[in-house]
């Protein structure tokens, strides 16, 4: 464990790195050579990658007790990668396979990437805002959980807390949270919760009309 708290950011950077690398063998698989299939494995790589960073922080903190800049900028990767990075991610996708498909002249890889992607459709933006809305909400219920239980250390604390959400308005010391730096980040992170929701969704209740 001394080691990994030792390399801690260069374990770090060279997962991101592997994760970059993963990404372009994504492009040249899907691209190049035409395999759909096989390049989603580098896709399943990659959320292993992710998985494994999300796994290094919470060792590290585990072992230090503290919350530092490293888990910081750990979740902040994480968060995206999770949320506003798939929606980037279907962008620069049918971005590229519809430059290369007129580089080499050939139809797009998926005639209904072009569909899917389209934002000028507001049904099709809908249909995007609304998955990318319910991954952020997975994975803010999930990172929640996760502080709620290394402040609260069991069941019946967290439980007690959900029953009784007076501490918002007390501050961190009467709070599930462990450390004062994850009370104030999550305190950012419900509102730009929120915000995305509202957002995200109004293409869902207030379409744009004919």
């Amino acid at each position: 464990m001394d080691l990994i708290l030792y390399y801690e950011w260069t374990i770090f950077i060279l997962i991101e790195v592997a994760s970059f690398l993963t990404l372009i063998l994504f492009g040249i698989t899907i691209y190049y050579l035409g395999k759909r299939r096989l390049s989603m494995i580098f896709i399943v790589l990659f959320l292993i990658l992710t998985a494994i960073e999300v796994c290094l922080g919470v060792l590290v903190y585990k072992s230090t007790g503290k919350f530092t800049s490293y888990q910081l900028i750990l979740i902040v990767f994480v968060l995206y990668a999770c949320t506003f990075g798939i929606y980037d991610f279907i962008k620069i996708d049918y971005w590229l396979s519809d430059k290369i498909s007129k580089w080499r002249s050939i139809p797009l890889v998926n005639k209904d990437e072009k569909r899917w992607i389209k934002l000028q459709d507001h049904d099709e933006a809908a249909k995007i805002y609304r998955v990318k809305s319910l991954v952020h909400l997975l994975v803010f219920m999930a990172i929640q959980a996760l502080f709620w239980w290394m402040g609260a250390q069991s069941i019946d604390g967290i439980a007690g807390y959900i029953r009784d959400f007076s501490w918002v308005l007390n501050g961190y010391e009467h709070s599930p949270y462990p450390d004062e730096t994850l009370y104030q980040l999550s305190m950012i992170w419900c509102l730009i919760f929120v915000v995305d929701m509202f957002y995200s969704w109004s293409y869902t209740f207030f379409p744009e009309k004919e």
